[in-house]
């Protein structure tokens, strides 16, 4: 008997050969015909807004690392095209494209590409093909928000930051940075590129208030410091500063979008104010610098690289401005992330921008502002474990100021004098009290009146107030514990009062307390549940007041040609407090 696997491999020949024969029957076989299928140029219909070009912005990386060169790995480009085209090379096949815009400066990465994400998001990737930056964003109208990491393919700590991404338009031949965020008034050169980057956010009363985003685009000849400042608000306008200098960060030109009042233009020996039929030129003075009267912080580090260029002169002139004085102060040692870093304290002070503290890295990076009376203070992200530190120390410093200048000037009248022959606005009479007598004991508002209702006691020191007004002083909100160190240039300018922002109430009875322990010649210092706001002069009250030139009919927002100022009975004259 045959086995069995030679009677199934003769019944396979047969049938074979069965069905050769019925196909020659039949005749030869059609091949099959499918229709082609055209791909969809935009993959995603339900995601047709985020096609397009994107400028990027990103935060520090946390924790800060020391990465050296591999920091151009970490940094997508800052103009990026997000395409409806299918990848076909390695990583990229099946994705959809991601590109810089055009005329923005490639990055490293030799592959990146984009899909969808979870609900309403987008996952990003850019890679060298072993180590680079993901990032999932969430889609807000035209802005793109969410967080960046890091990939490595060794072992390396992740490395997070935020990302915001706002929608631009895809034109090559528009005024670029190479990737800026100014979009306007530079045109985009080969040469150029961004040096560094980095953000700021603005807080007050302890709550960010509003966040800021710099470059520094360095090109053959030239820098440009570029700041963003967009508030915390949702403001639909961003503030937008740009400053033009050399590579000396020698000014050439400041910018300040939707004011061309306010821009600034170095034409050699003259400087242009402004622009069109209401611009005026005054002389370019030896040892300038240009400054914006504006929210960003930028243009303030541009500052201090240029004094640290030229030597570290004791102030800058500023055209159409006061001089900004710049002093070291001290230094500070903060703990970021596993790294110790020391800090520069600087003072910049001016009549014309209050006063200001500034902190710099080694390189001369500004790394936090405080003040310029505004309350704000400013600090780079990836260093929010600095802030107490910081604002300690410049409280310090505004503590010590204060001390040193009740030391230097002494008032001309204390506790117990009488204000004879003045004009008194007293905010509560129905008009100006003509040819008044003021009269203070024990630091306080003894009596208001006429000559004959005002008897004043033998040998009581009398100020002839012929000529001149006494009115209520300025209250000021706000202010940073930096500008309580401008306190006696704060009086000159007839500021009796002031509520500090930025401060705990701990904080604000710490320096309560000291100005009561040591002194210190400086406004009165309020809290937020202080009712001394009122601008008037009530008897019984603390002796504050201005004493300025000239009959006055009313109280004036901003007191001028200030001669006098009292400040809890003691009475200092204007000009020795201007000169602190």
């Amino acid at each position: 008997m045959a086995p069995k696997t030679s009677k199934r491999s003769r019944t396979r020949y047969l049938v074979a050969l069965f069905a050769a024969a019925a196909s020659m029957a039949c005749g030869p076989r059609k091949p099959i015909e499918v229709a082609p299928v055209r791909v969809a140029p935009a993959p995603l219909p339900s995601w047709p807004d985020v096609v397009g070009c994107w400028e990027v912005r990103m935060g520090a990386w946390r924790p800060a690392l020391m990465l050296g060169p591999d920091e151009r790995i970490v940094t997508p480009p800052s103009r990026i095209l997000i395409d409806s085209t299918i990848g076909t090379r390695p990583y990229e096949r099946r994705n959809l494209l991601l590109r810089p815009a055009p005329g923005a400066t490639p990055s490293v990465h030799r592959y990146s590409w984009w899909n969808m994400g979870r609900a309403d998001s987008i996952q990003l990737r850019w890679t060298t093909g072993f180590s680079g930056v993901n990032m999932s964003l969430d889609h807000q109208g035209d802005t793109l928000r969410g967080l960046a990491e890091t990939t490595w393919d060794f072992d390396r700590q992740v490395q997070t930051a935020d990302v915001t991404m706002w929608r631009v338009a895809c034109d090559a031949a528009a005024p670029v940075l190479a990737g800026d965020s100014l979009r306007r008034n530079v045109p985009f050169n080969p040469s150029m590129h961004v040096a560094e980057r980095g953000t700021l956010r603005h807080y007050v009363g302890g709550k960010g208030v509003a966040r800021e985003w710099w470059e520094l685009v360095r090109g053959k000849d030239s820098l440009a410091i570029v700041a963003r400042v967009e508030s915390a608000a949702g403001s639909p306008t961003p503030f937008i500063v740009t400053l033009r200098t050399d590579t000396t960060y020698i000014p050439r030109q400041l910018e300040v979008g939707g004011n061309e009042d306010a821009t600034v233009t170095v034409l050699g020996t003259r400087t242009r104010l402004g622009t069109g039929s209401t611009a005026r030129t005054v002389k370019t003075p030896s040892g300038f610098f240009v400054l914006p009267e504006s929210p960003a912080v930028s243009p303030w580090g541009g500052l201090l690289r240029r004094w640290d260029r030229a030597n570290r002169p004791g102030s800058f002139a500023i055209p159409g401005h006061s001089a900004v004085h710049l002093t070291v102060v001290g230094r500070d040692s903060v703990l970021i992330g596993d790294r110790r870093i020391v800090l520069e304290r600087i003072e910049a002070t001016g009549s014309g921008w209050g006063r200001r503290t500034l902190w710099a890295d080694t390189t001369g990076g500004l790394i936090a502002s405080l003040g310029g009376r505004s309350g704000t203070f400013a600090l780079r992200e990836g260093w929010e474990a600095a802030m107490p530190y910081l604002l300690a120390s410049a409280r310090l410093d505004a503590l010590r100021m204060v001390r040193n200048a009740a030391d230097d000037v002494k008032p001309a009248q204390s506790e117990r004098f009488a204000i004879v022959g003045a004009t008194v606005l007293d905010g509560v009479s129905d008009g100006p009290r003509r040819n008044a007598v003021l009269l203070v004991e024990d630091g306080r508002i003894a009596q208001i009146g006429t000559r004959a209702q005002v008897k004043l006691a033998k040998g009581v020191p009398v100020v002839q107030g012929r000529g001149l007004t006494v009115i209520p002083g300025v209250r000021a909100d706000g202010w940073s514990v930096s500008d309580l160190g401008w306190g006696p240039g704060a009086l000159a300018d007839g500021i009796v009062a002031m509520r500090l922002a930025g401060h705990d109430d701990a904080a604000l009875r710490e320096v309560r307390a000291a100005l009561d322990r040591d002194g210190g010649l400086a406004p009165r210092l309020l809290s937020s549940s202080d009712t001394v706001g009122a601008r008037v002069l009530r008897e019984g009250d603390p002796a504050d007041f201005v004493i300025v030139q000239g009959a006055l009919k009313e109280i004036p927002d901003s007191p001028s040609a200030v001669r006098w100022v009292s400040i809890g009975g003691r009475l200092y004259s204007a000009r020795a407090l201007r000169s602190q």
